[in-house]
């Protein structure tokens, strides 16, 4: 691996796939369970394939629904890989827990300063480890 980031892993396993990064909130309702693409007018990401990559982002947001919006892209197998971001909060936890999506925090390093649109990644959450392979 070229570099490892350290940060809070959440939940367990691991997951490989192409980076999707913006600095702006993310809202699991966004994500198409059909076909995997995050559409939310305005967003940089609007009209972007996330489903099976790894998605790195600010923070999430949204109500408690996000949860249930991500477990149903997961059943149809079209969920982000993975997903890194830089600030925990209970409704991304919740929602990377529920829908069984491996998934890390940062703690020492910034994910959105390290990590490039279009580069490899691994996703370890049961170490708390995200390395640019």
């Amino acid at each position: 691996m070229k570099k490892i980031l350290k940060g809070h892993g959440v939940g367990k396993g691991m997951a490989e796939g192409e980076a999707v990064v913006t600095r702006q909130l993310i809202s699991n309702d966004y994500i198409g369970p059909a076909d995997g693409v995050y559409r939310e007018k305005g967003h940089e990401l609007d009209g972007v394939k996330v489903g099976g990559k790894v998605l790195i982002f600010l923070a999430g947001k949204g109500s408690s629904v996000v949860a249930h919006s991500l477990m149903v892209a997961k059943r149809f197998g079209n969920a982000p890989a993975a997903m890194a971001f830089e600030r925990a909060n209970t409704i991304q936890v919740q929602s990377t827990l529920l829908a069984e999506v491996p998934a890390i925090y940062s703690q020492e390093e910034s994910f959105l300063e390290n990590i490039k649109t279009g580069q490899k990644i691994k996703v370890n959450a049961d170490v708390g480890e995200m390395g640019i392979l």
